[in-house]
C-alpha cells in the first residue's frame, strides 16, 4: 500500500467507472489524492497494474470513514479489498 500521487490521477479515474462520467467523483478522488486521504493497493510504484485503492476521511460527523473502496474486477475475491480495509483502519 502507498498513497496515491497526483500522477496516478489517471489511473485512479480510470479503476472508477463513474468518475469516468461524473465530474463531481473525479474532484473528489483529486481531492483526497491532493488531501493524502488515498491510498493505493500496490506492490511496486508500477501504478498501472493496480488492483484497487481506498479513502479514509473524516467526513463522516467527524469519525474515521471509508467513503471510497474500488477495486478491478479482475482483483475482486482475491483479498485486495480486505488488504485495502486493513491497512485504512
Amino acid at each position: 500500500m502507498r498513497l496515491a500521487k497526483e500522477s496516478d490521477l489517471d489511473v485512479l479515474f480510470d479503476l472508477n467507472a463513474i468518475s469516468r462520467h461524473d465530474a463531481e467523483r473525479s474532484l473528489f478522488i483529486a481531492s483526497s489524492v491532493h488531501a493524502g486521504k488515498c491510498w493505493m493497493a500496490v506492490e511496486t510504484d508500477d501504478a498501472s497494474r493496480l488492483p484497487g485503492y481506498g479513502i479514509l476521511n473524516h467526513s463522516f460527523f467527524r469519525q474515521t470513514f471509508i467513503p471510497l473502496d474500488v477495486i478491478k474486477d479482475s482483483a475482486r475475491r482475491l483479498d485486495v479489498g480486505t488488504a485495502i480495509l486493513s491497512a485504512l483502519v
